[in-house]
């Protein structure tokens, strides 16, 4: 039977291939850099607000034992500054090269036609985007982000807004200091995600009430911002160019 329970570091690898499954397909052919951006500095810096979705055995279609997870921060400015100070200098050389040559492209601008490992290259590298800069009040009224990814066999079953109320009471109960709101981004086409997190606005939702009563939109404009955390309920997607941040408590 299925169940929530706090992160493992034996479960590090079937995070990171969740995150890769349940991409968007139009990005399967960048998959191998998601990971670095949405999944791993997650389970590394802040592996006390995790939670995995345990299928309770591997006798199941995906043969996994993890078949979803919920991982983010109760604070994203100090995530961001440890972000470069103690998740950047790790990334592995195959990773950390790519993003270089990435990055040295689109200084270059010589029309390779990747675009989109050249846009994930610069989210890998610009942790700062994750401040949403061009909206100065974000970050202070929703100080908390997540990613939730669910494999789509085992959506649509509760299991979603487990993970939330799990996630939400560790983020408001941290050390009596808890934050006051969180954020995530979605695809702007993916309707059914964006109601299951309208459950979640202004306190709703299974995780109780929130102390923000505002709800709070931003839209990304240049296609460049980190979003597409997956839904749980119609098919999770990242790295779209059509995002929408919102708060939902």
């Amino acid at each position: 039977m299925e169940f929530i329970r706090e992160y493992r570091k034996g479960d590090f690898g079937d995070i990171v291939e969740i995150c890769k499954l349940t991409a968007h397909p139009s990005i399967h052919p960048s998959a191998d850099i998601l990971p670095y951006i949405y999944a791993v500095p997650y389970v590394k810096l802040e592996p006390a607000h995790a939670f995995v979705l345990d299928a309770g055995s591997s006798d199941n279609a995906s043969g996994r034992r993890v078949v979803g997870y919920i991982i983010g921060t109760p604070d994203t400015n100090t995530f961001v500054e440890r972000y470069k100070r103690e998740y950047l200098p790790t990334l592995p050389p195959a990773i950390a090269n790519t993003t270089a040559d990435t990055s040295a492209a689109v200084q270059a601008d010589d029309g390779d036609g990747d675009e989109l490992r050249r846009m994930f290259g610069r989210i890998l590298l610009n942790p700062e985007d994750m401040l949403h800069s061009a909206t100065s009040h974000f970050i202070p009224r929703y100080p908390a982000h997540l990613h939730i990814d669910i494999l789509p066999e085992f959506q649509g079953k509760g299991f979603g807004g487990k993970l939330m109320g799990r996630f939400l009471h560790r983020v408001r109960a941290r050390d009596g200091d808890g934050a006051c709101g969180v954020h995530l981004g979605m695809r702007q086409d993916n309707v059914a995600a964006g109601r299951f997190y309208e459950r979640w606005v202004d306190g709703g939702g299974s995780g109780g009430g929130g102390r923000e009563d505002e709800r709070t939109k931003k839209q990304e404009q240049d296609g460049e911002g980190r979003e597409g955390e997956g839904d749980v309920g119609c098919g999770a997607s990242k790295g779209d160019d059509a995002s929408d941040h919102r708060g939902v408590w």
